[in-house]
């Protein structure tokens, strides 16, 4: 089967260390691109940030940006748009009061006012990073909620790093164990495929719990009761785990 469409991520994979691409990169898509296959950048970054790097490239480019948000030719021309409904995001925001020093709200627009927080915002938080790599399109308001001009393409919290690399460390850590524990369960040849059904089952539950915790909070379940339930699903489903790895030890039988 010919191949009808190369679909490549930006940062990390077809950007180098430079956050550029390499000649050789862009010499390879023009020649796929020349075959008739089409290209397209799949990206969490903004529309504008990523432009400049994809005008390098010597072919027609579609841009899947803002993980799935916009779809736009290089010429500007929108294909698809889903955005953040302008109530929801007040409502989020709302609700969010306590974190609002570090919410950013991202708006599709060319200038100032593309990347939106208010004047309070933690420099622990988002605001050092778009201080640092997009001031330009920065504005900071005094009151995020009631700002908001249209529908945002995303509102988005970011946490102090005392916060966040607590939480990276707990998934390198868990991510090692869980290997180890697959290994030891299904054995090395089938890691490769066990991890994927894995990896498949956390991208369902990435897309579902948004709906079920919200569906929760209607109900009057409070944020804390929801974490201690889950809490108490991963202790068991670890303990689980442990006692099938411990009866699926192979037993020897002495002659």
């Amino acid at each position: 089967m010919s191949i009808r469409l190369i679909a490549v991520d930006l940062d990390g994979t077809l950007l180098n260390s430079n956050l550029e691409i390499s000649p050789a990169n862009r010499r390879a898509l023009a020649a796929a691109s020349e075959q008739g296959v089409r290209i397209a950048i799949i990206t969490g970054r903004r529309y504008h940030s990523a432009k400049p790097l994809v005008d390098t490239l010597p072919c027609p480019v579609t841009m899947v940006t803002s993980n799935g948000a916009i779809i736009r030719r290089l010429d500007g021309k929108v294909l698809h748009r889903n955005f953040l409904p302008h109530d929801v995001a007040v409502q989020v925001l709302e609700a969010a009061i306590d974190y609002r020093p570090y919410a950013v709200a991202i708006f599709d627009k060319a200038d100032r006012g593309q990347v939106m927080m208010q004047q309070n915002a933690s420099h622990d938080g988002p605001l050092r990073w778009y201080l640092k790599t997009a001031r330009e399109y920065l504005l900071q308001v005094q009151d995020l909620p009631t700002a908001l001009p249209e529908d945002p393409i995303q509102v988005m919290f970011g946490g102090a790093p005392a916060f966040l690399v607590p939480i990276g460390i707990s998934a390198g850590v868990s991510s090692t164990l869980l290997t180890a524990l697959w290994v030891e369960l299904y054995g090395a040849d089938r890691l490769a495929e066990v991890r994927a059904r894995i990896e498949g089952a956390n991208v369902l539950a990435s897309g579902t719990s948004p709906i079920v915790m919200g569906y929760l909070i209607d109900l009057g379940v409070p944020l804390s009761a929801q974490a201690a339930i889950c809490l108490f699903y991963v202790l068991a489903t670890s303990l689980l785990a442990r006692r099938v790895a411990v009866y699926a030890q192979p037993v020897s039988v002495e002659s």
